[in-house]
């Protein structure tokens, strides 16, 4: 059984489509680009975030930090992916220490997690991360997680990236933004369908 569990957030324990693609549209129109459509936003997106950011406008990741934040609060409201709450409570009372590293501006994430009535089930919440793979190492440092009993559990194939770099477990799932096949891409330990099974797929990494 893993030990410890790195969380992505969005997609993986945030159901955001409607925020993120709200705060996308709305710099978009700032930016005078044509709308984006939620289907094209999901086959397109990808981390680092500036990636999926240069296919449309040459903007600077620091300007688009601060239009980010401008607009992200008027977004629709995220909620969590039903039955996620039970699956953190059973992992938090196995005693697997747990942290969220997302892409996901620090405010708005604390400010999530909090709503979410999950902030106390983690033992740090670690936002605004472009390179997920330039934070993980630090982290794991910080809390003296072993490598050896540590997963990364993502939705995304940088999720997936970042795990291997770091040398822990990547476990990803399928209801976030990326699809099954893109995921099987990076040939994870287990990828799940259904959120009923996140504990026990920790339990048997």
């Amino acid at each position: 059984m893993a030990r410890n569990v790195i969380f992505d957030w969005s997609g993986t324990l945030s159901d955001d489509f409607g925020m993120v693609h709200s705060t996308t549209c709305a710099i978009f129109a700032r930016l005078g680009l044509g709308a984006i459509s939620l289907e094209e936003y999901k086959r397109e997106c990808e981390m680092p975030y500036m990636e999926f950011w240069k296919k449309y406008t040459p903007i600077s990741k620091e300007e688009l930090d601060v239009m980010w934040l401008e607009e992200v609060f008027s977004a629709p409201n995220a909620v969590s992916f039903p039955g996620i709450r039970q699956e953190l409570e059973t992992l938090y009372k196995q005693g697997v220490s747990m942290v969220v590293l997302s892409g996901q501006a620090s405010k708005k994430l604390k400010a999530e997690a909090a709503e979410f009535g999950f902030s106390d089930f983690f033992d740090g919440i670690y936002g605004g991360a472009h390179d997920k793979r330039h934070s993980v190492s630090q982290i794991m440092a910080e809390h003296g997680f072993d490598a050896g009993e540590t997963c990364l559990v993502g939705d995304m194939e940088h999720d997936l990236d970042t795990a291997k770099h770091a040398g822990v477990t990547p476990v990803a799932v399928t209801w976030g933004y990326h699809a099954r096949q893109r995921l099987e891409k990076s040939n994870p330990r287990a990828i799940l369908d259904d959120v009923s099974e996140l504990a026990s797929a920790v339990s048997l990494v």
